[in-house]
């Protein structure tokens, strides 16, 4: 009786864990891409700003 309970306790936990780890690398994932993103838009506002400041453009 013990060992079936155990069994389905771990089967249960199996099919969660994954699940929880695949949405919370999707989140990270889209988390990186953000900062990313944002990261490119200030460094090329910066650039752009930089350049026409020294009066290249």
């Amino acid at each position: 009786m013990r060992v079936s309970i155990d069994a389905g306790g771990h089967a249960a936990w199996r099919a969660t864990v994954p699940a929880f780890l695949s949405r919370v690398s999707i989140a990270a994932s889209l988390f990186v891409r953000g900062v990313t993103g944002l990261y490119r838009l200030v460094v090329r506002t910066a650039d752009r700003s930089f350049m026409r400041d020294l009066g290249l453009t």
